[in-house]
């Protein structure tokens, strides 16, 4: 039986192969269009072991990639002792960081990463910034101004700071570190990366695969937040996200 991975959940096994086309154009892009069921996946394959249920609430992969957007009450309905991590575009840390505070504060998780891309940091301002209870990483530009990228990782956790998959070029910015998560077999690695909007999407699309490449190789679970800056609803992107779906899904 086949469907999106992201509709899997709302399908029942009955259904049968490419039913899922008509209800998920009507609920939710970027899985909305497909000329063929080459970007439909094994259902069984979707559902991860109990190991990665271990460090998160969600009962398969499907309720991951399904993405809504919640009111802060909402939001806080959810379980905060599941695997949490946040992602946010800054566009300058130093200048929003109260206000981030602030809004972090509202939510009532406890959040074992928070990722910021454009986080415009220098040499200078990168010592600034403190938020209680973290470990700060980051990754900024030497010359340019903009861009950047950094981690806070809650300080429960040893991290490693991943320098082979950390980058700093005119096509991609990423920061990854890795940690062990208590009661979990495999090692977690967590990072965030920055596509810088002029950069060559063919070189960005090099680094992601063998950034996912390497991950999956050895076997670790991967968490990957950033603003890729690319528009997954047109077609050029096509070839793009069924990749990424297909190697976030093996990495499970």
């Amino acid at each position: 039986m086949y469907y999106h991975e992201s509709c899997s959940v709302s399908l029942n096994s009955d259904t049968p192969k490419g039913a899922c086309k008509p209800y998920c154009s009507e609920r939710s892009l970027p899985f909305s269009y497909s000329s063929s069921f080459r970007d439909f996946y094994e259902a069984d394959s979707v559902v991860p072991g109990n190991d990665l249920d271990s460090i998160t609430d969600a009962n398969n992969i499907g309720c991951i990639t399904e993405s809504r957007y919640l009111s802060i009450e909402q939001f806080n309905d959810f379980s905060s002792n599941g695997f949490n991590i946040f992602h946010l575009n800054s566009r300058s840390l130093i200048r929003n960081f109260d206000n981030i505070q602030d809004y972090l504060l509202l939510l009532n998780h406890n959040f074992i990463a928070l990722g910021f891309t454009e986080t415009w940091l220098k040499e200078n301002t990168s010592p600034l910034i403190h938020l209680e209870g973290y470990c700060f990483v980051e990754n900024h530009r030497q010359v340019k101004r903009g861009g950047g990228v950094c981690l806070f990782i809650r300080n429960d956790f040893v991290l490693e700071v991943r320098h082979d998959l950390s980058f700093l070029n005119n096509d991609v910015e990423s920061i990854f570190i890795e940690i062990s998560v208590p009661n979990v077999t495999k090692r977690v690695v967590i990072g965030v990366i920055y596509r810088p909007p002029t950069g060559s999407l063919a070189n960005f699309y090099n680094h992601l695969c063998n950034i996912l490449s390497d991950i999956s190789s050895h076997s670790k679970y991967g968490f990957v937040m950033g603003d890729f800056n690319v528009d997954l609803c047109k077609h050029l992107s096509r070839v793009f996200k069924q990749y990424c779906v297909l190697r976030f899904q093996s990495m499970c």
